[in-house]
């Protein structure tokens, strides 16, 4: 579902989910529309692959999901399964992500904006854009963030973010 056509790559422009405009539209790439040029949009996919994943762990374990985020750490790649988003598209996963839960019957589940170990400085900007849009915000159970100095005490970036 990402320009990369991999789970994990370390290319912050390509490792991207594809939102159908892509940083480039070629018909050189795999996932590239010979009619438009462009990518497949997959957000609604992957809210869908999220949704699934939601019915089969009640199906499974027992219990719904309190919570679930549609990436960890997107401000940067990984070499293992990750996904770089930047405060718009990760604005445009949580709505597409919400509807796709509310759909399902599944609407109780919170939806965790991407947690992030960074500064106010860059996951301030990531929280005004999804809630300046009041579609999207309406989903929006919390954000996530992380950094902590010795494993329990938050580092002072993380202090930073109310």
């Amino acid at each position: 579902m990402k320009y990369v056509s991999n789970c994990s790559g370390t290319d912050a422009l390509w490792n991207r989910l594809s939102n159908g405009l892509g940083p480039l539209n070629s018909y050189l790439y795999p996932n590239a529309d010979p009619e438009h040029g462009g990518m497949r949009n997959f957000y609604p996919d992957f809210a869908a692959h999220l949704s699934r994943y939601a019915a089969d762990f009640r199906s499974n374990v027992g219990i719904d999901l309190y919570a679930i985020s549609p990436q960890n750490e997107p401000a940067f790649p990984e070499p293992y399964p990750s996904c770089v988003y930047n405060r718009h598209q990760i604005r445009d996963m949580v709505w597409e992500l919400g509807r796709k839960l509310a759909t399902d019957g599944r609407g109780g589940i919170k939806i965790f904006a991407a947690e992030d170990m960074l500064t106010r400085f860059t996951i301030e900007p990531m929280i005004q854009t999804i809630y300046a849009d009041t579609a999207t915000r309406r989903y929006l159970g919390a954000v996530a963030v992380h950094g902590y100095s010795d494993g329990i005490s938050p580092a002072p970036p993380s202090r930073l973010v109310a």
